[in-house]
């Protein structure tokens, strides 16, 4: 006789032509009632499967005239129906800062973080993005970009506009060729701050080196000489430089005057580089140098020798390069392994440049017997990958050294470190890591999800196992748990533990546990804020701190010492795995505590430790509670 049975604010008949329970508030069970989910345009008959929504009131950035660090600073709003768990403000994928709601529904915050001199410099390269990321309680996430910064060469574009005569499109292609001309270079924060401190010193150089370039044709000839795929490449890179929108037709002509200038300015690279070598790097960074160097070029007409040599580059490169025949030098003429030219026109093929080739072919000449051997009984694929291996490594055993599956690794990621392929290439040998593992860990660096440094973590997390003094890895923690940290925004290559509690009591806390470097700020997190509050002692403040006992001096006070640093981190990582806990505290933190003299720490003065750990896993803080070595800074009364 009721018209709303379950009082969630649906009649129901309503609820009958929607597909809910009458007699349920919450059909689905995920904690938001039916009602509720209609009106936030969910469907209530699934479970909670749309993130956080994210509202950014506020994003700036700014440097100082005489200071090399940028300041970022983001306010943003986050709401979800099932509460919100945590969220994150990165930047160029890097987490800048971690918040962590404890299932609020409604939060509001402003948040600030800066970079220094080299991050600043790197950063204009390609412009800067700064997102905001937010996971609910059910692990549902969304992200919204905050700002979205210009690269360093739509501000030159901007300063050579205001501070001289040349117009928009000069400009443009001016900035263009000092961005190709960086690339060609290698892109060092060296020679991008030399180039845009003080672009129009450079201008009058650059445009007299465009004329010789364009004079001399060279344009065409060398981007006539590198393969396909690599043009490709180069054109990605010009795109993502180019601070233009190619498809605004306000904006066309500039985009068309970088993008001539920017093939201008990487050519004319190549071609000075193959003239005078590395004086082409190392005269970029005083213009008064530069301009001397292209002064004399054109004066005595050397860069003419560029231009014979690519008038026959296309052919050594597409065939004379894949028809080389290989001198071993003295080890083949006495009598060791004998690499066959078959297998050498392989392994040059896969390298993609002629300056690559030349380097592949120097390497494999020098290489020892074993490694000839090995390269011989290849897959013609897999000699290819040899070839690209041996254009980066000044060290062609590796390819013997790191076994049978060496190349299969370097196979599924090529650009990955080969000393890190090494290393994994091992431990699949070994049985430490399943070819399974690999593959997954391999394509999630592959897709971005983890980058080079993650990776190297892991392969000596994997190694390591807890046997190093400066990491500590529990024996069940998987390669698959790895890859999980990462997509919580870690920085796996700055984790200084990874641990999974043997004790699992509490459903709310996290199966695997680590260790950041963390902040050092007040309110801040990880090692850097046990260090500095717990270790040194100096971080004021209005609450009591306790010390670890590693003998240092706080506030004319010695403390004992009874530990080292490395020490204090084999504490912590005993804690989570040994330890009990003492219950969920606030906001969904989980705390550990150990007594250390039951764990092979009997002469230390310390009888209770404790961790705090955060709901997505990483551990806040951690400090001794008891015993007769530990001393507590008191505000207002020193170092009882």
């Amino acid at each position: 006789m009721r018209q709303d049975s379950d009082d969630d604010g649906l009649d129901d008949g309503r609820e009958l032509d929607l597909g809910t329970d009458p007699t349920r508030a919450d059909t689905d069970g995920d904690g938001i009632a039916d009602a509720e989910e209609r009106r936030g345009g969910s469907d209530p008959t699934l479970a909670d499967y749309e993130g956080p929504t994210i509202d950014v009131f506020r994003a700036e950035f700014g440097k100082d005239a005489f200071s090399g660090d940028t300041s970022y600073a983001v306010g943003y709003r986050v709401d979800d129906p099932s509460g919100v768990a945590s969220s994150r403000l990165t930047k160029n994928g890097e987490v800048q800062t971690r918040t962590t709601w404890g299932g609020d529904r409604h939060g509001s915050q402003s948040r600030a973080f800066e970079t220094g001199l080299p991050e600043t410099i790197l950063d204009g390269l390609t412009g800067t993005s700064v997102v905001v990321h937010a996971r609910d309680t059910h692990d549902n996430r969304r992200q919204q970009v905050a700002m979205e910064r210009a690269n360093v060469y739509g501000a030159t574009v901007k300063e050579l506009t205001t501070q001289s005569d040349l117009g928009p499109e000069r400009a443009s292609m001016f900035a263009g060729m000092l961005s190709g001309f960086t690339v060609g270079a290698g892109s060092t924060a060296q020679t991008v701050k030399a180039l845009t401190d003080q672009p129009l010193a450079f201008l009058g150089a650059f445009e007299q080196l465009a004329t010789l370039v364009d004079r001399l044709g060279l344009i065409d000839k060398i981007l006539a000489t590198l393969p396909r795929q690599m043009v490709e490449s180069l054109e990605a890179k010009q795109a993502t430089n180019n601070p233009y929108d190619r498809s605004d037709p306000s904006e066309q002509a500039e985009y068309d005057a970088f993008r001539v200038g920017w093939y201008t300015g990487y050519v004319a690279f190549q071609a000075v580089q193959l003239v005078v070598g590395g004086q082409a790097q190392t005269a970029v960074k005083n213009s008064d140098r530069f301009a001397d160097l292209v002064d004399r070029l054109d004066r005595n007409g050397r860069l003419s020798e560029a231009k014979r040599y690519y008038d026959v580059a296309k052919e050594r490169t597409t065939g004379r390069a894949k028809r080389v025949t290989f001198e071993l030098g003295e080890r083949a003429a006495k009598g060791s392994w004998h690499l066959s030219k078959k297998s050498g026109r392989r392994v040059v093929a896969g390298v993609k440049t002629a300056a690559g080739k030349y380097d592949a072919r120097q390497r494999l000449s020098n290489a020892e017997a074993s490694t000839h051997s090995q390269i011989d009984g290849m897959q013609s694929a897999d000699q290819r990958v040899v070839g690209r291996l041996l254009a980066r490594t000044d060290d062609p055993e590796l390819i013997a050294d790191g076994g049978d599956n060496f190349v299969a690794i370097m196979r599924q990621a090529d650009d990955i470190d080969p000393d890190v392929a090494k290393r994994f290439a091992k431990l699949e040998r070994n049985g430490e890591l399943s070819r399974a593992e690999r593959r997954k860990l391999l394509q999630a660096y592959e897709n971005n999800r983890i980058g080079s440094n993650d990776l190297r973590r892991i392969s000596e997390a994997t190694e390591s196992r807890g046997n190093d003094d400066d990491y500590y890895v529990s024996d069940d923690v998987t390669v698959e748990d790895l890859v999980k940290i990462a997509d919580e925004g870690a920085d796996l290559s700055e984790t200084g533990l990874v641990v999974k509690p043997e004790n699992t009591e509490y459903d709310s806390q996290s199966e695997t546990i680590w260790l950041e470097l963390g902040d050092a700020n007040a309110g801040g997190d990880g090692w850097l804020h046990i260090a500095v509050r717990h270790l040194t002692g100096s971080q004021d403040g209005e609450q009591v701190t306790s010390l670890f006992p590693i003998g240092q001096t706080v506030k004319g006070e010695k403390i004992p010492n009874e530990l080292s640093p490395a020490e204090v981190k084999k504490l912590i990582y005993l804690t989570v795995r040994r330890g009990k806990t003492s219950g969920g505290s606030a906001r969904g933190k989980v705390e550990y505590m150990l007594d250390p003299s039951e764990h092979g720490f009997d002469d230390i003065g310390i009888t209770q430790m404790r961790v705090v750990v955060q709901p997505d896993g990483s551990i806040e803080t951690a400090f001794p509670e008891k015993g007769s070595s530990v001393r507590r800074v008191i505000p207002g009364q020193g170092v009882k």
